[in-house]
């Protein structure tokens, strides 16, 4: 078998197979290039190897000034030999020696051509590294961005360099954050560097750059590049961190996200919110409190709050200084809120449904819903919360103009103590349709709401249990203006229309005729409350006691 002879200064190893050494024939250090160098040596054979002790050199596996040795086995992966920047030991030079004859000259000339078709070289022969074609990473040139849409753009991008190994692989990543745009990826099929961009979300500002591999860990990156969906004049280049944040219209959930981590939690803020709860579904960890603002308007797609592996997730969402809306773009629930998530819709916020949805706008299913003052849910096409299991409290914030129940209970506890749940109509239960489950109200206003039967309240199963708070002004077409069903008052008023037809709950079918049906509360022909029942007034439909009237 071959042999090559591989010398560093005085030292001598004898590798079967085929290498490149540096050889020591100057006493002054050499500064090897600035770039750092791979060097790729296909391993076919076994040998051994020991002294390495070129500064800045990893060999394999073998560290710089290991004089361990190491076997190398016989496979059909190559060794990569890397040169770092830095001086070289003395002793040293830059100049390569390769003692070896024709067919193994060849082959180190087809693996990492280092000397291209020479043959014959002799022992006494050095090349300086100017003569050797070193190993290069792959080079993409910038990204241009064309055809851009309401929903698509078009990328372009070319190979400047294909590399030495050459590049396997091309691609583009994207992503509405600048901090990700290098983990949202594609491969790019073919022999043409472009890709077109599908779905995109109108006046959403992405940023892009290209990539190219040669399968090394030489993965190289373009520069960034950015553009506004549905803007064609908003292309540009060479996007930096610093002015990743710039749009054509100021709008803020254009600018780059940022956390802050405070007493009260982690706080998020920039970016557009379904850049927020993208990163919150990489990065949520059990038994912490996210905070998101909203810095704008937007147009939202369903989201659900679960975080596998991860419980005792609090997320609170609010407006960033002012009041902030979110619409529902689509047909379903915005929010589904699922075990071992608490939301908290807090100050400044409004989640707004329309008029073609077919889904309750926000869904607890098994998770906590929290209501607090300055929100709003409002105008959907549905109910404006459904409960199905878990529990929504509401302390404070409005439910308004929905249009099948302000809250529907299934199942779960539906806790109110402050707020308003006004303007929503419904078959049954205006307000709040309390099927099953559990619905204790201790405070708050349930107002002009309309249905046929409960105009502010339908409660069936005994699922009511009032304490506090009031119910006025509400409209039944056929029975229970304020309350219709099952009911265990102990506080709070209901008021009725024959005490006060100007804002009485009342019973009114559609031409306007007033009907004794239980205007403040109906449970039965024989056990109904026409007029207000005070704060002192206790009625019980189950026991059939307290200050029913028939009047």
């Amino acid at each position: 078998m071959k042999t090559i002879n591989f010398f560093f200064g005085t030292a001598f190893i004898t590798v079967l197979a085929f290498i490149i050494f540096a050889c020591g024939i100057g006493e002054n250090n050499t500064t090897v290039a600035e770039t750092n160098t791979y060097f790729t040596i296909k391993n076919e054979s076994s040998f051994a190897l020991d002294s390495v002790v070129w500064n800045g050199t990893d060999f394999g596996s073998i560290a710089s000034g290991s004089y361990s040795k190491k076997a190398v086995v016989a496979g059909d992966g190559f060794i990569h030999f890397y040169i770092k920047s830095k001086e070289l030991n003395a002793r040293t030079c830059d100049f390569f020696h390769i003692e070896q004859q024709d067919d193994i000259v060849q082959s180190l000339a087809d693996k990492i051509t280092a000397i291209e078709k020479l043959s014959n070289v002799n022992s006494e022969q050095c090349y300086p590294l100017s003569t050797i074609e070193k190993a290069q990473a792959p080079k993409t040139g910038k990204v241009n961005i064309t055809d851009i849409s309401n929903a698509s753009a078009n990328i372009n991008s070319m190979v400047e360099n294909a590399g030495n190994p050459k590049y396997i692989e091309k691609g583009v990543c994207y992503s509405k954050e600048f901090d990700d745009v290098n983990f949202n990826c594609k491969i790019v099929e073919g022999t043409e560097f472009k890709m077109s961009l599908e779905e995109l979300t109108e006046n959403q500002k992405y940023f892009v750059r290209a990539y190219i591999d040669n399968g090394q860990h030489q993965r190289q990156y373009s520069d960034i590049s950015s553009f506004i969906a549905g803007n064609p004049e908003s292309s540009s280049n060479n996007v930096s961190e610093e002015n990743s944040s710039s749009s054509s219209n100021g709008d803020c959930k254009l600018a780059p996200l940022t956390t802050e981590a405070t007493a009260d939690g982690t706080v998020l803020k920039g970016a557009s919110l379904a850049s927020k709860l993208s990163w919150l579904g990489r990065n949520a960890v059990s038994h912490n409190t996210y905070i998101i603002e909203a810095c704008t308007d937007e147009s939202v797609n369903p989201y659900t709050f679960y975080y596998s592996g991860a419980v005792d997730i609090t997320v609170i969402l609010r407006g960033d200084g002012a009041n902030r809306t979110l619409k529902l773009n689509s047909n379903n629930s915005m929010f589904t809120v699922k075990e071992n998530v608490t939301l908290i819709l807090d100050r400044n916020i409004t989640i707004q449904g329309h008029s073609q949805n077919d889904k309750c706008l926000v869904y607890g299913d098994g998770g906590i819903l929290k209501m607090n003052d300055f929100a709003t849910i409002k105008d959907n096409d549905n109910c404006g919360v459904y409960l199905n299991g878990g529990t929504f409290t509401m302390t404070g914030g409005t439910i308004l103009g929905n249009r099948a129940s302000g809250v529907y209970l299934s199942s779960g506890t539906f806790a109110m103590s402050g707020g308003t749940i006004s303007s929503n109509s419904a078959s049954k239960g205006g307000g709040v349709n309390a099927q099953y489950g559990t619905f204790k109200m201790t405070g708050g206003t349930i107002s002009s709401n309309r249905a046929s039967e409960g105009g502010g309240v339908y409660s069936s199963s005994h699922a009511f249990a009032m304490q506090g708070g009031t119910i006025t002004g509400n409209t039944a077409s056929s029975y229970g203006g304020g309350v219709y069903g099952n009911i265990s008052k102990t506080g709070g008023t209901i008021t009725g229309y024959n005490s006060d037809q100007a804002n009485g709950n009342k019973v009114a079918d559609a031409s306007g005729t007033i009907a004794r049906r239980g205007h403040s509360v109906y449970y039965s022909a024989s056990l109904r409350k026409e007029s207000t029942a005070g704060e002192n007034d206790d009625l019980s439909s189950s026991n059939k006691i307290g200050a029913w009237d028939n009047e």
